[in-house]
């Protein structure tokens, strides 16, 4: 789930990104700005105080790099307001899902939600190495002990509405079943290779031209090493031998595709007609001449059965439904709250 993704992804990180006043006619305080509004959801504001506070860390660095005026650096606004803009975002999707948790029937229990926060705070310790560590941690994104658990106790609610939102999403044989008919290319390895060469680069000058004769010499040295492979020697060795470990480099490239392999033509033109442990003639491409090996041919597209990958198809069919779900919810639940966002604040 995208927005699930990233709402988990801010709560791991305790980050949430605030918006700058984007007015330039009023010289503001920086207590005026703080106390800008930036978006509603319902009665609630959120403030760039809110969100500078969860941001300390990136402002905090940029300050470092920049320098106090940090704000005013060209090279930093288009960054700067674009972070802003998808923080700001999902600073506003928790605040609706708060708001919204009577209507997916959610009333978390104290005792609950404190021992889920306590079990959370000792896995940060353990993670961190000491008690210390965890205190600096959190000072860095502005927080004491009192406030963290308070922000770890919001996110436990977060957790339990997200559940709630998503619990009647199922997934039905027949769903799998017509998932994967529909996208049965997901499911299938293209006819191919596994595929190994070695590389003879052409010296170039200072401009990356060929110096003289450096073009005579790859292509001789090349057709040496195809003549050592055609006796038996691997690739490898070869490349990793005193007489070619400078000039040459070695790659087993894996399973290679025989169309839209990637490569550039010449390679793939003969890589694909080479039939398995047959060393092929020497190519050569832009990068410089080649010497190719492919350890085993598949000649055919490989479809893997429906019952190999059941499991797959279902949690990549669970996990779109279930997106699809909370989004369709997230928009009902603003729609209700009249969430407001003032992107020309951003």
């Amino acid at each position: 789930m995208i927005k699930i993704k990233n709402l988990v992804a801010m709560a791991l990180a305790g980050i949430v990104v605030f918006s700058l006043t984007g007015c330039n006619l009023v010289e503001r305080t920086e207590e005026s700005k703080q106390k800008q509004v930036l978006a509603k959801v319902g009665d609630t504001k959120i403030t760039r105080e809110d969100v500078d506070k969860a941001l300390k860390p990136y402002l905090d660095s940029y300050k470092e790099q920049y320098g106090d005026d940090y704000e005013s650096n060209e090279s930093l606004k288009s960054t700067l307001k674009s972070l802003r803009t998808k923080q700001l975002d999902g600073l506003v999707d928790q605040e609706v899902l708060l708001q919204s948790k009577d209507e997916v029937g959610v009333d978390p229990d104290d005792d609950e939600i404190n021992k889920e926060v306590d079990s959370r705070i000792d896995y940060y310790k353990q993670a961190l190495g000491s008690d210390e560590d965890y205190e600096n941690y959190i000072q860095s994104y502005g927080y004491d002990d009192d406030s963290f658990k308070d922000y770890m106790k919001k996110q436990v609610v977060l957790g339990m509405v997200v559940d709630a939102m998503i619990s009647d999403v199922e997934v039905t044989d027949e769903d799998i079943e017509n998932y994967y008919n529909e996208h049965i290319s997901d499911y299938t390895t293209k006819a191919g290779a596994d595929v190994t060469h070695i590389l003879v680069k052409v010296k170039t000058d200072s401009d990356g031209n060929p110096v003289d004769g450096a073009d005579d010499a790859a292509k001789a040295e090349a057709e040496e090493i195809r003549q050592k492979a055609l006796q038996g020697e691997s690739l490898k060795d070869v490349a990793n031998s005193e007489e070619y470990k400078d000039t040459t480099t070695y790659e087993d490239l894996g399973r290679v595709s025989f169309e839209d392999s990637g490569m550039v033509q010449e390679f793939e033109d003969a890589f694909k007609n080479l039939p398995a442990n047959q060393v092929s003639d020497v190519v050569k491409t832009k990068y410089g001449y080649h010497v190719i090996i492919n350890t085993v041919v598949y000649p055919n597209d490989e479809v893997k059965p429906l019952d190999q990958v059941k499991d797959e198809v279902k949690n990549t069919l669970l996990y779109d439904k279930q997106e699809e779900a909370y989004n369709t919810k997230l928009d009902e639940f603003k729609e209700q709250l009249k969430v407001k966002v003032y992107e020309d604040r951003i």
